[in-house]
C-alpha cells in the first residue's frame, strides 16, 4: 500500500519563540487566515509554539471523521499532557481511559423479500449448512471488506464470541464450513455470550431470531446484525451506537450486506 490504511496524520510543530525582554524584530511577513474547504491529509495537527504558550489547531476530513469525534480527540490530547506534566516527573504517566458516553441508538432496517429469503436457504442446504451460518458468514465478509481487518470477533447470541480470520485467499465455501462448525461447536457447549476483545475497531454482535422477538443492542456492543425470520422471510436490522457510528455509515453497511447476500444466494440458482 502507498498509504495507511486506516487514515493519513500528521503532526506539524512550529516554534516561533521571542524574547519577553526585546522587542520583536520587524514584521517582514504578515499572518492571513484563509478559509478552506479541503484538508491535504485525513487528519493534520498543528502546534504553535509561542514561548508563553502552545496552542493547537486540527484539520481533518469531513468524510472519514465527524466534529464531534475530532473535539473528543483534542480534548484527550489535552488530557494526556497535563497528565504528563502535572504528575511525578520519576513516575510513569497514568494514560487511563475513559469510555465515551452512549448519544443514543438507532436501527437500521431492510427486508430480504420472498426471493431472497428462500435463496439463502436453498444455499444453506446445497453447502450442507445452517442459515444462520450464511447470514453470520456474510456479516463476516462485509466487516473485513468495510473495516480493512483480517482477523476480528464478533459476540453471537447463545453461542459466544466467533473468531474470523478473512484475507484475498479466503474461499466462501470453507468461511461457510468454519463458521458453521463454530456454531455448532458453540450452541452445543451452551457456551455463555462474552464480550468479543477484537472486532474491526467496533465491538460487534449477531442475533438470529426465528420467533421475530426484538433483541436490544447489549450495552457492550457498537453494532449488532439482528436477523428476525417472519413467515418464512428473513429482515435484517442494524442496530448500532450513534457515538461509534454514523447513521449514513451503518445504513450503507446494511446496503453491502444485503448486496452481498444476494450476490452469494446466486449460487443456489
Amino acid at each position: 500500500l502507498d498509504r495507511s490504511p486506516l487514515c493519513e496524520v500528521i503532526l506539524s510543530y512550529m516554534n516561533f519563540e521571542f524574547a519577553s525582554d526585546a522587542p520583536p524584530p520587524p514584521q517582514l511577513f504578515e499572518a492571513l487566515r484563509f478559509g478552506k474547504s479541503a484538508s491535504k491529509t485525513d487528519l493534520s495537527i498543528f502546534a504553535s509554539d509561542t514561548g508563553s504558550s502552545i496552542s493547537f489547531a486540527l484539520e481533518y476530513y469531513a468524510d472519514l471523521f465527524r466534529h464531534e469525534s475530532i473535539v473528543r480527540m483534542a480534548e484527550d490530547l489535552t488530557r494526556i499532557l497535563e497528565a504528563m506534566v502535572e504528575g511525578n516527573t520519576d513516575e510513569p504517566v497514568p494514560f487511563t481511559f475513559a469510555p465515551p458516553v452512549r448519544r443514543g441508538l438507532a436501527t437500521a432496517t431492510r427486508e430480504l423479500g420472498c426471493e431472497l429469503s428462500h435463496s439463502v436457504k436453498r444455499l444453506a442446504e446445497m453447502k450442507g449448512v445452517s442459515a444462520v451460518s450464511v447470514l453470520l458468514a456474510t456479516f463476516a465478509i462485509l466487516l473485513s471488506r468495510v473495516a480493512v481487518r483480517r482477523v476480528f470477533e464478533v459476540d453471537v447470541a447463545g453461542c459466544g464470541p466467533v473468531r474470523f480470520h478473512i484475507d484475498d485467499e479466503t474461499e466462501f465455501d470453507e468461511l461457510l464450513r468454519r463458521t458453521d462448525a463454530s456454531l455448532a461447536g458453540g450452541f452445543r457447549a451452551g457456551a455463555e455470550q462474552a464480550s468479543a476483545q477484537e472486532g474491526a475497531g467496533l465491538r460487534l454482535a449477531f442475533v438470529w431470531s426465528a420467533e421475530g422477538a426484538t433483541t436490544g443492542l447489549d450495552p457492550g456492543h457498537d453494532l449488532a446484525c439482528s436477523v428476525q425470520q417472519h413467515a418464512g422471510d428473513f429482515s435484517v436490522h442494524f442496530e448500532y451506537d450513534t457515538k461509534a457510528l454514523a447513521a449514513e455509515a451503518a445504513t450503507a453497511w446494511l446496503g453491502h450486506y444485503v448486496q452481498f447476500l444476494a450476490a452469494a444466494a446466486k449460487g443456489s440458482e
